[in-house]
């Protein structure tokens, strides 16, 4: 008995693991100059979807994966134009569940003065998320 669990666990991963699975390009003509760090959404019906870049670029990916640009949603570059070591820069973006009406978001990324990591949320100042950030607050 002790050894039938096991069994049935080996015999499912091993059945769900079966099929080998592909990797594909989501946007095919879309290259950045930087490292993707992370990707979010901003939820709703319509979600939009978005990629952070580590050292401060923030863009919202076309609707159509055929696009061949992404818009700026935010740029942080002047502000973590300091953070140059290989982890530092923007570590992730999240947005708040009520985006479409609240405009919050969530960012974390490094600071080198004093050297520590940040998570700040923002209210965005613009009344589309197509528009830069402007403020930072």
């Amino acid at each position: 008995m002790r050894l039938l669990l096991p069994a049935i666990l080996a015999l499912a991963a091993s059945t769900l693991f079966a099929e080998p699975f592909r990797l594909t390009k989501a946007w095919t003509k879309i290259q950045f100059q930087d490292c993707p760090v992370a990707y979010a959404h901003t939820g709703g019906e319509s979600p939009q979807q978005i990629v952070a870049l580590q050292r401060g670029m923030v863009h919202l990916l076309p609707q159509d994966r055929d696009g061949a640009e992404a818009t700026v949603f935010l740029d942080l570059r002047q502000k973590l134009k300091e953070e140059i070591h290989f982890e530092a820069g923007i570590h992730g973006i999240a947005f708040h569940p009520d985006f479409k009406k609240n405009r919050r978001f969530f960012i974390s990324y490094s600071e080198s003065e004093p050297r520590r990591n940040v998570l700040r949320a923002h209210p965005e100042t613009q009344k589309s998320p197509s528009k830069l950030i402007k403020e930072w607050s």
